[in-house]
């Protein structure tokens, strides 16, 4: 039977794999294995509630994690899918666990393959050890149980044998990252941890466009890692299209509380030094204009400026730095070599960047729906669709920064596009070449729209 399920298992995944052939590749940090060491902290109070309570774990007198090596009688899996009705699932995997020190060995056991749809049934995921000689479930929960209030439910359609890893976060307990894929070509991301009280609960979920949706890395440099949810607009034009409008949620263990946060991109407010806020304000408010090279630049001269100012939230700058450096750096590279660099450098807020794309051709071709700019690229046939994302970018870039003449341009091209005849859009261009009296290009250009 097991035999039979895995190559049912491997077509499933060649199928999935083909259906996915054309899905953008992941932007973002990587899943960080798990490293065992550090000191212990106090009982998690997550806000989802664990699973059924199960019987005391008994601690095993050692200094070291252990890595879970003991026999016991029969394969886990073969156990574990003899509890479970019959054709249900196409496998079972076993992950062998490293366990904070005083723990005996665990084992994570959990479904594989395509989940049944008749009945329909969630995923699941148990802990394991062996005692005595017998394998015990210690805890189990359902993979569509798991998603905090505040998150998207990550539901997975499709679990492989190496979708679930375990990873460093609090070494106090054991944290389990699980990729899922979801219907066509989608993806799922959940953290899971498993503490000394025996609760196995999840902290972040999410689900995307493409599999990768989640993953484990350091974000602001303070030595645990985070958690990185790829929630990018895949479908700017279309699925296939592979244009892609970069963000990212990212979340921190706060150790205090023994919680899963949200970091976000924030404002320096009354309390703080006023010669940092006069620095790091500027810095969130491009941010959240998407002007994000000009966010980094400004953040990073905040950073730079904290050392005389000890008395600043340090916590808070230096995740306003991590943040806007992760989509910063993010959007510079798809700028730089994404499939539609001219709308990838708007998102980036790199106007300038996007006017130069323009500058090889006279105005005549700049305008021309069916141009150079848009004839033979991605954006053929959804010229309406680019013409609102360029001035919705535009709008909020001006709003901060309202000399911007490569904005004003790049937003009466847009508004052009799609109505020639369009008031705003001769405004907006003439607007830009008064900004920039001595380029000839914005000239030109207005000279073409009298």
């Amino acid at each position: 039977m097991r035999s039979r399920a895995r190559i049912l298992l491997a077509v499933v995944g060649l199928l999935m794999a083909l259906g996915c052939s054309m899905a953008p590749t992941p932007v973002g940090p990587t899943i960080t294995p798990f490293v065992p060491g550090g000191t212990a902290a106090p009982t998690d109070v997550s806000t989802v509630p664990p699973s059924a309570p199960a019987p005391t774990l008994a601690p095993v007198a050692t200094d070291v994690p252990v890595v879970p090596t003991a026999a016991c009688a029969g394969d886990l899996a073969a156990v574990v899918e003899a509890g479970l009705p019959a054709g249900a699932y196409n496998d079972v995997g076993v992950l062998p666990l490293v366990v904070p020190p005083g723990w005996q060995p665990l084992w994570a056991a959990f479904s594989v393959g395509m989940r049944p749809f008749d009945p329909i049934r969630s995923h699941f995921l148990a802990i394991y050890t062996c005692d005595a000689g017998t394998w015990r479930e210690l805890a189990r929960i359902d993979l569509d149980d798991v998603s905090p209030p505040d998150m998207d439910p990550a539901t997975p359609d499709f679990i492989a044998e190496g979708s679930v890893t375990q990873v460093s976060i609090d070494p106090s307990r054991i944290w389990l990252a699980i990729d899922g894929g979801v219907g066509a070509h989608g993806g799922t991301f959940q953290l899971l941890s498993f503490d000394a009280g025996m609760a196995l609960r999840g902290h972040v979920s999410g689900i995307g466009a493409s599999p990768g949706v989640g993953s484990v890395s350091d974000v602001n440099g303070d030595g645990v890692n985070d958690v990185v949810l790829d929630q990018s607009d895949a479908y700017v034009f279309c699925y296939a299209c592979g244009v892609r409008k970069i963000h990212f949620r990212v979340f921190y263990w706060d150790d205090p509380n023994q919680r899963i946060l949200e970091a976000r991109i924030d404002y320096f407010y009354m309390g703080q030094p006023q010669p940092m806020r006069d620095v790091v304000n500027p810095a969130v408010a491009m941010a959240n204009a998407g002007l994000w090279k000009d966010a980094l630049v400004k953040i990073t001269e905040a950073r730079d400026l904290a050392p005389s100012y000890p008395e600043c939230n340090i916590h808070a700058l230096n995740w306003n730095y991590a943040l806007i450096k992760l989509h910063a750096d993010a959007m510079a590279a798809d700028a730089a070599t994404g499939i539609y660099p001219l709308l990838s450098r708007v998102f980036y807020g790199d106007y300038a960047a996007a006017v130069d794309l323009m500058r090889p051709y006279g105005p005549a071709q700049v305008f021309d729906p069916a141009g150079p700019l848009i004839a033979g690229t991605v954006a053929e046939g959804y010229v309406d669709v680019l013409s609102d994302q360029v001035v919705q970018s535009a709008d909020a870039a001006l709003a901060v920064k309202p000399d911007l003449a490569e904005a004003y341009l790049m937003r009466g091209w847009a508004r052009y596009l799609v109505d020639p005849a369009s008031p705003q859009a001769r405004a907006d261009v003439h607007q830009a070449a008064a900004l920039r009296p001595g380029d000839a290009f914005f000239a030109q250009c207005a000279a073409h729209l009298p």
